[in-house]
Parts: structure tokens; sequence; C-alpha cells
């Protein structure tokens, strides 16, 4: 898991292009996380519950320009506050590619593009959140994460 507890408020992330298997937690107030490539996978290899979790109380994170695919449950959860979300494609997750839950608020969702991510692919409960310009995917007949996924190589 990469924790923010290693980091300071106000940090970036700056991920190199790869692939991570790993669990992003995010506990303090102003971390941004982007991708310094075109190409930063986060693959839960449907082992992984979540990608991104933005836990209760913190305020101002950005999660952007990330693949994030095959998660057991949500690509990302967040609770946090005045976070954004931008750029993100956020694919083949077991539950639902975003959750904002009950707790979240303020927060700015744009241009993400989700595709096929079971239940659904935005998952909103929170207060005063923005959805703007996401592009949202059903998934096709017959077609579920664990066809993509299944075939990820080790």
């Amino acid at each position: 898991m990469i924790a923010s507890d290693n980091v300071n408020e106000g940090d970036v992330f700056l991920l190199e292009e790869g692939i991570y298997f790993q669990t992003v937690n995010i506990s303090k107030n102003s971390i941004r996380i982007t991708a310094k490539g075109s190409r930063v996978i986060f693959d839960g290899k449907g082992t992984k519950a979540t990608a991104f979790l933005v836990t209760n109380d913190y305020r101002n994170c950005f999660v952007g320009e990330n693949y994030i695919v095959c998660n057991d449950r949500e690509g990302i959860i967040d609770n946090g506050d005045f976070g954004m979300f931008q750029n993100n494609e956020i694919s083949y997750n077991g539950d639902i590619g975003i959750t904002l839950n009950t707790f979240s608020v303020g927060n700015l969702v744009m241009d993400n593009k989700l595709v096929c991510n079971i239940q659904k692919n935005i998952n909103y409960n929170g207060t005063g959140n923005n959805l703007i310009n996401n592009i949202d995917k059903p998934c096709r007949p017959c077609e579920s994460p664990s066809d993509v996924c299944d075939n990820c190589a080790e």
C-alpha cells in the first residue's frame, strides 16, 4: 500500500509510468497524485479492494490522469471534502468506478472515462459534489469485469 503518512500536506506524488498493484490510502490534506507519464496503471487484478481511498476529514486531494482497472470493489472511494478527481480512466472494477460517500462534500469529478464498472460507474451519496463531463459507459451485453481482468498478464 502507498500511504500518505510518508508525505506532508501539500506534497505531490508524481507516479512513474508502470503498473502498480497497491492501494493508495490518502490520509492527509492537500495531497496531489498524478501520472508523470501517459501510462500509469493501477491494476487490482481482481484482488485489491480499492485503488484510491480518501479517508474521512481530509481535504483538497487531487487524483488525476491514472488508469484504474480490475479492483475487486471500487476504483476510487472518497470520504473527503473539496477534492478533484480528473482525467482518470476507471474501468472493469468489480463494484463501482467512483464512490462519493455520505460524508463527501464539495468534490469535483470531471473528465473521467468510466467503463463497465459493476454495479455502476459512479455512486453519488454526498452533498454539493460536482460531476462534470464524465464519460459513463455501461458494460456491453454479457460483458463483465472478469472477462478482462481474469485475462490480465501477471
